[in-house]
């Protein structure tokens, strides 16, 4: 159970983070990828250490969590910005990291890159129960 609850707390995060970066955009302030990503990561590791996971938790946990955050933050910022759920930065090359990495995959191509997401979080989800 709490694995569902670990992963209400990591979308609410996500969208809660996703509406301070669209305020700080629209204000014309600079977004802090890396703060950005510390802090996830921090909740993530958080969760799992609370949860007394176990070692397939450990594996799953944190592909889920990646897939949770590519898919509730993108798309939750994208709409604040008044932009299509599946943009993709026109710049070239993007500054964020992870962005030149989908770039790099999936082209400019958002709606390929949240299929990917949604199958990869679909998939860890189902993985999840299947193990329990």
């Amino acid at each position: 159970m709490h694995f569902l609850i670990d992963h209400v707390i990591l979308t609410a995060f996500n969208v809660g983070n996703a509406i301070f970066d669209a305020s700080r955009i629209k204000a014309g302030k600079r977004i802090y990828h890396g703060i950005n990503f510390a802090l996830y990561l921090a909740l993530v590791l958080a969760l799992l250490i609370v949860g007394k996971s176990t070692v397939a938790e450990w594996i799953i946990t944190p592909i889920s969590a990646f897939a949770n955050r590519q898919l509730f933050f993108d798309i939750t910022l994208n709409l604040l910005r008044g932009l299509k759920w599946y943009y993709v930065s026109t710049e070239r090359p993007p500054k964020a990291i992870m962005d030149r990495i989908e770039v790099s995959f999936f082209g400019y191509n958002g709606k390929a890159t949240t299929f990917c997401y949604t199958l990869l979080y679909i998939n860890t989800i189902l993985f999840y129960y299947l193990i329990h």
